[in-house]
């Protein structure tokens, strides 16, 4: 499957300078993509994570932790179990070593990229990635500025990402995860969780952090829906 352009609107890249100052809202309620479900395919987690695959709608308004446009420009991931490991073609390649732990990407001491996690502006972590080889789990791991090491109470994991060689968009949605909080800092990538395999390999398109906003035609079927249960009570 041919790459689709990147073309969303962001607010810091992975190398930018001062990110756009935007109203910190503390949160109180679980996103609307968590509330609704997704027109997607949703997967099980480990933790509090909802996990979308193939979402309807991206993150929008989102801080980039890695988008590898430029070749052989890692942006600060490591290449930590990643045989053959490379930036070409507006990805982070990479297969799997069979004679150590499953591959993991991982960057770490970017608080000065100020994501708040308190606030629902960077309650979604959106990967697009392709695997290719016998599928496994995908983790997620993080750590922030008050717990800043990668730890099974940080991570959301999912089984059911397709590694079929296409891309594929995971969406983690954080709303309702208690150790979401405080300000990020590091991330790890596992694009195959298991027992090292041969034959398996993986690309990384992008990492973001942001928030899902439904499209119009969504927002006013949600309104139409809360009009129709009002009129109805009233009967």
């Amino acid at each position: 499957m041919k790459k689709m352009k990147k073309a969303h609107s962001r607010l810091l890249t992975a190398s930018g300078s001062n990110p756009v100052k935007t109203m910190s809202i503390k949160k109180t309620t679980m996103s609307l993509a968590a509330a609704m479900g997704t027109f997607a395919l949703s997967a099980s987690s480990i933790n509090a994570a909802v996990i979308s695959i193939d979402p309807t709608n991206n993150v929008t308004n989102y801080i980039s932790l890695g988008e590898w446009e430029t070749p052989n420009d890692f942006e600060g991931w490591s290449t930590t179990n990643v045989a053959n490991a490379s930036v070409s073609g507006g990805s982070y390649n990479g297969d799997v070593v069979t004679t150590a732990n499953d591959p993991q990407p991982t960057r770490t001491n970017f608080s000065n990229l100020a994501i708040n996690l308190d606030s629902d502006n960077y309650s979604v972590v959106e990967v697009r990635i392709s695997r290719t080889g016998t599928a496994s789990r995908f983790d997620l791991f993080w750590g922030t500025t008050t717990a800043n090491s990668f730890s099974g109470t940080r991570k959301a994991g999912t089984l059911t990402v397709p590694s079929d060689g296409n891309f594929h968009i995971i969406q983690f949605d954080m709303s309702a995860e208690a150790s979401w909080e405080s300000t990020l800092d590091d991330m790890r990538i596992d694009p195959f969780s298991d027992t090292a395999t041969a034959a398996r390999s993986f690309k990384l398109d992008y990492v973001r952090v942001g928030q899902v906003v439904p499209e119009p035609s969504t927002t006013a079927l949600i309104g139409l829906g809360g009009i129709a249960l009002i009129l109805r009570r009233r009967k």
